[in-house]
């Protein structure tokens, strides 16, 4: 507690309301209290603090719950500014005063106790009531829906009715368990198939033709087409009485107020409650949720890309080379088909991750939250590998542009490869006619001349490689085209190099002439295209 005294001074401790007395401890003031106080005067000034710090409680909660959206009374509220200070001396003296719950000492866990044997047993004993009582009425269900195919007569078919579940008796139930209203006249009681309980038409439940040769045929019974035949053919089958009584039963059902019946098996609440339990797992087993499909179809989708990515971008490079071995559109054709493939990815992805987020759907778990975070994170990434780095294609005029740029090289790089052969062809003659022209002084001088020669040629040709010589036949041929010229030079060459045994230089002049004859067919193909 903490007071201020006539000095001004604030007191601090556990002090007497009354004399402003500082005692040690709880125990010692409240003694003190009791002994020292004990007059009527001493009890009004204590009543009086008793009340103050009561209004100043229930004020704090007030303002506790105002602050929480609860509605607070006018008079309470023009109050508050007022007893805020004392609010406030409590909160400082609790901890200035009072002990301070950080400093208590840690505590360890006391005795525990598993209930897990008691939770199982529980578990079990309502699992196996579930399942007794759901294969009890499907059993039922499936022998009314037998029976029905076979006799279509009400009045036979009401007899195995009650034979094959007991009906409650109608004087032992006077009110509708359901909704509690007293049969009467215009509330007649009606028993449920399955179970023979009491209910009224009101609160009574129907099990469609539709409904029930759903739940048989999961149970592997007839196929669901050949049950709704055979209960349309029934309908179709009965007798003018039959028709007659249930016209009876719809007038009378007018007369005292009634709904009209409805088409199915009637159920009370309780067993349609069973059956729509069946149908919820027979879903489950059968139907795959919406995020697997979505997610396969994703998956579809990706391994889709991937597979296109590679052929797209080996057409991308080569049209942007220049080559023609590829097709523009259909270049943009594979580029138009990864682009909506990229659009239907990034849409399945915020589909997934926004599934569950609005509240008319069920409320998902966190690690589904995360999962769903994580599918969408995974597309977000593939999108951004895979478009980022897509090459772009060249338009048809930059294309065109690229190709004659390429004819261009290679053109000056055949006119280049021609004028060397040429420039080794005319040292070649020269020096040959410089050998001819050189006189010859004697045998023996030449032949040493010769073979000095020799020596010399094999040494050069060691040092500088071996050098083809060009025919002059091939060099002088009619052909206008220079890369025909080109071919026929590079032939000579080949059949030179295959007979001084250089296979390295053949198989290196075999590669330039099939590379020459492609791109002269190639070019060929382009002029005959244009024109």
């Amino acid at each position: 507690m903490m007071a201020t005294s006539d000095s001004g001074d604030i007191r601090e401790g556990f002090l007497c309301p009354i004399c402003m007395k500082d005692l040690q401890t709880v125990q010692q003031l409240q003694n003190h209290f009791e002994e020292a106080h004990n007059t009527e005067a001493d009890k009004q000034v204590f009543q009086h603090l008793k009340g103050l710090f009561g209004r100043a409680k229930s004020k704090l909660l007030r303002h506790g719950r105002d602050q929480d959206g609860v509605r607070v009374d006018r008079g309470m509220a023009a109050s508050r500014s007022d007893s805020s200070n004392q609010v406030a001396v409590l909160s400082t003296a609790y901890y200035v005063g009072g002990v301070d719950p950080t400093m208590w000492e840690p505590q360890d866990f006391g005795t525990s106790r598993s209930h897990m044997d008691s939770f199982k047993k529980i578990r079990d004993a309502r699992i196996d009531f579930y399942v007794i009582e759901m294969n009890k009425l499907l059993i039922r269900l499936e022998k009314l829906i037998a029976f029905d195919r076979t006799n279509p007569d009400p009045v036979k078919k009401k007899e195995f009715e009650i034979g094959l579940v007991p009906w409650a008796p109608d004087d032992a139930v006077p009110y509708c368990p359901t909704c509690g209203e007293k049969f009467n006249l215009s509330r007649r009681r009606h028993h449920c198939r399955l179970c023979g309980g009491i209910m009224c038409n009101r609160c009574s439940q129907f099990l469609t033709p539709d409904f029930t040769a759903k739940l048989v045929n999961k149970a592997g019974n007839l196929p669901v087409q050949t049950i709704r035949g055979e209960e349309k053919g029934h309908r179709r089958q009965g007798s003018a009485g039959t028709r007659a009584m249930e016209s009876l039963r719809s007038l009378v059902g007018e007369v005292v107020g009634e709904e009209p019946r409805e088409d199915g098996t009637r159920t009370c609440q309780d067993c349609m409650a069973v059956m729509g339990r069946r149908e919820r797992q027979i879903q489950e087993k059968t139907t795959k949720p919406i995020i697997v499909q979505l997610y396969e179809k994703l998956r579809m989708l990706m391994d889709k890309v991937e597979a296109m990515c590679p052929e797209y971008i080996k057409m991308a490079e080569s049209l942007n080379a220049g080559e023609t071995s590829y097709n523009l559109e259909h270049a943009n054709n594979v580029r138009s088909q990864l682009m909506r493939c990229y659009e239907a990815i990034d849409t399945i992805g915020k589909k997934i991750a926004t599934m569950g987020a609005s509240g008319a759907e069920q409320q998902l778990s966190p690690q589904a939250i995360r999962l769903q975070q994580g599918i969408r994170k995974h597309c977000t990434l593939f999108i951004q590998d895979n478009v980022f780095g897509l090459p772009s294609l060249p338009s048809e005029d930059q294309l065109r542009k690229l190709q004659e740029q390429r004819r261009l090289e290679i053109e000056q790089r055949l006119a280049l490869e021609r004028q060397a052969a040429l420039e080794a062809e005319e040292r070649r003659r020269s020096e040959e006619q410089r050998k001819r022209s050189s006189p010859e002084k004697d045998r023996k001088g030449a032949a040493a001349a010769t073979v000095d020669t020799t020596n010399r040629d094999r040494t050069e040709s060691i040092g500088k490689g071996w050098t083809p010589a060009v025919d002059s036949s091939s060099v002088a041929t009619t052909e206008t085209d220079p890369m025909l010229q080109q071919m026929d030079i590079i032939r000579s060459f080949v059949d030179q190099a295959r007979a001084a045994g250089r296979l390295d230089e053949v198989e290196m002049l075999e590669a330039n002439l099939r590379e020459l004859q492609q791109e002269y067919w190639r070019q060929h193909r382009r002029q005959a295209y244009q024109e």
